[in-house]
This record gives structure tokens, sequence and C-alpha cells, in this order.
């Protein structure tokens, strides 16, 4: 290895550790607890069931199968426990080790060590980056990358010096790819582009039948993971459904997605050009994808009308040009969002692999307006400066963001800002603000959060948790009335056995018994095996002599919608006791037994068995209630 790659290692070495290294001190973020602070894999799995189980658990539902990264967080709990120290500089790692990666990539195209620096260094402080780098969650990208390129790599090499082993070791990164994230399905194509590139001088038939070559020992990689997955994993809870909000092109079709993907193809272009109002998130309504005379359309149009030009004449053009233009296009191509929409419809590690070429667009870039500079060692120097204000600009930017990804509160009050017209943002920030009243007991969290889950229902007036967590806030205050208008107007969108409890509860405090007593048996209705429903509308009926009423609709509607429900007949058990009526209640603990054959349940079924043999036992006994 020569001095020049030595220092120029160092160099880079150097540049991530002053720009990241002030991210050593954040917390967990947004999502962490996704892949590290709540995650049952990482926290009582195994590598077993990490690679035969959806990675990601959110609330009654399960999604994603990223085992290879899932598997690092497995690690890390196990050697050093749940610290963000030790995620943050892993993270800051992976980083280093990608952009020695990124380097040598660039060399094995330019043979030119000046310049694969320079793109390194331009590559390795652009601030879209610190999204991926500062939340730790966002490691799968990294992984991704770290994979990609080094099949790129070995690409190159196999083409060189056509050795098999290299075919099989592109297949193998390739697997290891796919069973990190299944964004990696951009690298066979590049893979591919990057094998024509390297046989521009054969004829064109060679040159596709190599380009067909890559694409399939990368590409076929899939079907292991494919494989894997239909064979071995466990799919019991796969139900992760999309919102409007999160992104309305999951509602509308293939024609309908084509000029809204241009449109957020120049919002990508937008972002690279002008990376220094960042956002953790975008989404509806802050990405305006239907204003087709925005500069962002304008761009995203002259970028795939540029594209046109590049494959008419890209036999005139440098590998490196066709290389830079290949990773932009087909990465953001791949995120447009006009084959697949994606949730929030645009993210800035989406654009992370195709960052790479933008920065290889701005070296030529810098190399083409310095060109005119006879003088080598001058011109050198010129572009070298050029370079280095690119660098500490984007560095700068970067260490500036790095500290709004502090914690959770840090990011979203600073973000907002630059997206109060997006409903998650909004929702995301009051979510916290609520979160931080019950920690710290503050009022003014409380109103804050109220302002927030206002504006959120203000832009997407159909957002049910919204307006359920709106319905809270005035509970909380004791204001049931303005309560049970949101929980009412939730229950329009999203008739929850949750929000029939929490109506019924403000129906109480109000003393309207009859609401009350509706809305609990709604709840329970639709969840009969929440014991909670059950508990609290057994007080209500009993306290205000409502038993024969109960029992009629337990029996008449309860029971025919849900004639399997222990909690039905035990709570239909307690209120014939009320009543005295044991031969009912035998007749229906005989039921529960033989829905569930419990000891208790025979025991008691012996007991009363007994009282009604002796009628003057029974006469004024009344009997324990069974728990549910």
């Amino acid at each position: 290895m020569s001095q020049k790659i030595i220092y120029s290692l160092f160099a880079i070495l150097i540049a991530i550790v002053i720009i990241y290294f002030n991210s050593l001190g954040n917390g967990y973020n947004m999502d962490d607890s996704l892949v590290m602070t709540d995650n049952q894999l990482v926290e009582n799995g195994s590598l077993g069931k990490i690679f035969t189980q959806y990675s990601y658990q959110s609330g009654t539902y399960n999604f994603a199968y990223r085992p290879l990264v899932i598997a690092s967080f497995y690690l890390e709990n196990i050697f050093f426990g749940k610290s963000p120290l030790v995620s943050h500089a892993i993270n800051l790692i992976l980083y280093i080790i990608l952009n020695f990666i990124v380097f040598f990539l660039l060399l094995k195209f330019s043979n030119n060590v000046f310049s694969s620096l320079i793109i390194t260094l331009l590559f390795l402080s652009l601030p879209l980056h610190t999204e991926v780098v500062d939340n730790i969650k966002n490691r799968d990208e990294l992984f991704v990358s770290i994979l990609g390129f080094l099949s790129i790599y070995f690409t190159i090499t196999s083409i060189r010096n056509g050795k098999m082993h290299y075919l099989i070791l592109i297949f193998l990164l390739s697997v290891l790819g796919f069973f990190v994230k299944q964004s990696f399905i951009i690298f066979p194509f590049l893979i591919a582009i990057s094998a024509f590139l390297y046989c521009l001088k054969l004829n064109f038939y060679k040159k596709i039948t190599i380009f067909f070559k890559y694409f399939i020992i990368s590409g076929s990689a899939m079907l292991v993971n494919i494989f894997v997955k239909y064979y071995y994993l466990n799919k019991i809870n796969l139900n992760r459904t999309f919102e409007y909000y999160e992104n309305p092109l999951f509602f509308s079709s293939l024609t309908e997605r084509v000029f809204p993907s241009i449109y957020i193809i120049g919002y990508y272009i937008s972002l690279l050009i002008n990376p220094f109002n960042l956002s953790y998130y975008y989404g509806y309504d802050a990405v305006n994808f239907h204003d087709y005379f925005s500069l962002n359309f304008i761009l995203g149009l002259l970028f795939l009308i540029s594209i046109i030009g590049v494959f008419i004449y890209h036999e005139k053009m440098s590998k490196l040009l066709i290389i830079g233009i290949s990773l932009l296009f087909i990465n953001i191509i791949a995120i447009s969002n006009f084959a697949l929409p994606l949730p929030g419809i645009i993210a800035e590690r989406f654009i992370f692999n195709g960052s790479l070429g933008y920065c290889i667009l701005i070296y030529l870039f810098l190399l083409f307006i310095t060109s005119y500079i006879k003088k080598i060692k001058l011109r050198n120097t010129i572009l070298f400066l050029f370079t280095l204000l690119f660098v500490i600009s984007f560095g700068l930017t970067s260490m500036i963001r790095n500290k709004d990804w502090k914690d959770e509160l840090t990011l979203y009050s600073h973000d907002i800002t630059n997206i109060p017209n997006s409903v998650k943002a909004n929702e995301m920030l009051a979510g916290n603000y609520y979160k931080q009243f019950f920690e710290k007991n503050d009022t003014i969290n409380l109103t804050l959060s109220e302002k927030h889950y206002l504006n959120a229902i203000k832009i997407y007036p159909s957002h049910p948790a919204c307006l359920n967590n709106l319905g809270t806030i005035h509970f909380l205050k004791k204001d049931y009335q303005k309560a049970i208008y949101y929980y009412l107007k939730t229950l329009k969108l999203n008739p929850k056995s949750n929000v029939h409890y929490n109506l019924a509860t403000c129906y109480l405090l109000i003393n309207n018994i009859p609401s009350a007593k509706k809305e609990y048996e709604s709840a329970l209705l639709e969840n009969p095996e929440d014991s909670k429903i059950f508990s609290h509308y057994k007080q209500l009926i009993i306290n205000n002599n409502l038993i024969v009423e109960s029992i009629s609709f337990l029996e008449t509607e309860a029971l025919i919608k849900h004639n399997k429900s222990l909690n039905i007949y035990l709570l239909l058990i307690d209120l014939h006791n009320e009543l005295k009526d044991y031969k009912i209640m035998l007749k229906y603990l005989k039921i529960t037994n033989n829905i569930k054959p419990n000891i208790n349940y025979i025991n008691y079924i012996n007991q009363i068995e007994q009282f009604l043999a002796n009628e003057k036992a029974t006469k004024n006994t009344k009997l324990t209630s069974l728990e549910y």
C-alpha cells in the first residue's frame, strides 16, 4: 500500500471523527426502541428466533425481516448491555469502514488517489448522512451499503483477474445484503452496470452478456432470502397496515403515481443540492407532490431527461461519470414511490447510497470548472480548496445536526419548524410532550401536547389516534364534556374497545349511567378478553341495580357474538349469584369448565350442587365471586 493511500485513509478517519465525535453523547432516539430498547428478540431471543421471526414488533403487529442487523443488536446487548454510547460508537465504526470501502472502490474506477480522496471526503461529510449515523435503528443502512459497495469492488476485481472465487464472494455478500434489508435490491443493478462499464471497449453483445451474468449472480441471492422466509419464517401477526397520512400514494394506481414520482425525484435532487434544512420525517402534508409547477417537479423532469442523454452518449463519457449517474439514478428511481410507495414518502436515509453518485458529480463539476487552468499543481490546489469549502460547509452542518439527534424531544421540537405541515411530525412531538407530562408532572407539557395534536388534525382531520389522545388530554384536565366530544369523533373513524371504554368512564364521571352502560357493553362486544372492561362494567351494573338488564344483554347479544368467551360466562355467573339464582349459575359454570377445565371451577360446581341439595342452606346465601 502506497504512502498516498495510507495518508488518504488517515485523512478520512480524522475527518469522520471530527464531524461525528459529538454524536457519541447522544441517547437512544426515534425508532431505536424497535431495535434495541424494546425489542423482544434482542432482549430475550436467540439467533435461531431472530432468523425465524419478523424483526420488529409494534403494538399488535410484527413487520420487516432483517435478521442480520437484529443479530448485531442481540450480540451487542449480550456483551455491552443497552448503552447508547456503545451503540453510537458501533455506528461510527461502521461508517468509517464504509468510507474506507468507498475510497478503494473509487480508486478502482479512477486509478487516482487524489480524486478518490476528494469524493470520499465529500461523501463522508454530507449532512444527509446524519440520520443514518445518528439514528441507531438505521444501522441496517450502513450494513447494506458496506455489503453492496464491497460487492461492486469485487465485481471489478473479478473482471480484472477472472478468478471464480470472486463470483462466489459476490453471491455470498449479496445473500448477506438481502438478510440485512430488502433495500439491497438496488445493488444487483449497480453491480451489473459496474461490470458493463468496465467492459466498454468490448462489442455490444459481450457487454450485455457480462451485464446479465453479474446481475444474475447478485440477484439470485434474493432467492435464498425468499426460500428462508417461505419455509422457516413464522408469519403469525403480520398485519402491518399503512394509513393515508403516512403516504397517500399507497392508495393510488401505478399511472396515478407517474407525476408525483417525478416531483419526489426533484425533491431528492433539492435535498442533495441544499442539505442544510433537514428533518427526521417528511410526508403528508409536508410534501406537496401534486404541485406540478414547482421547482421540485421541474428538477425531477430535467433529471429524467438528462438520463436519456446519458444513455445515448454513454460511450463518450468517463467511467467515473457514468457510475456516478448510475448510482444516483438507480437509487432515486427505487425511492421515487413509482413502483412501490414508501412510508413517509421521502426520507434522507433512502438516498444514502445514491448520494455517493451525487458526490462524484460534484467532483467532476469542480474538475470541469478548473480544467481551464493549465498548470496541474495550481489546478489541483484550486480543486482541493473548492472541495475543502464543500467539506467544511457540509461538515459543520453535520456537526450541528448531530446535536439535534440528542434525544427525541430535542429532535422533534427542532425539526417541527422545518416541517410544520407534517401530520406525523406533529403527532410524534405531541406524543413526546405527553410522555414528558407524566414523567415531570408539568401541565405545560400537556398544553404543548394538545397544541400539536390540534395541528395534526387540522392538517388531517380523520386521524383517530390524535383525536383519541385529545380526548385523553381533556380527560386529564377533567373537562369530561370536551373529552366525550373527541372520543365520539374517534369512534366514527375507529370503533375500538378502548375508545368505548374511555367514553364509558367519562359518562360515569358526569353521572350519565345509561350512556356509560351502553359504552361499556360496546367495549366488551369489541373485546371480550379485556378483564378491566368487565370489572368496571360489573361494578356499574351492581351499584345501579341494572342486573336484570345486563343479564338480558349478555345472554341475547354478547353470548351470540362470543359464545366461547370465559369473561362473559364468569360475569353471568356473578350476576346470577347476586340474584341467588344458583341453578343458572351451575349451568354457566359447567359450560365454563367445558371451555377451559379448571380445578377451581370444579370445586365451585361441587359447592353449588351441595347448596342446591340443601334448600335451607341456599335460601339466604350468596356465593363468592369468581375472578376474571
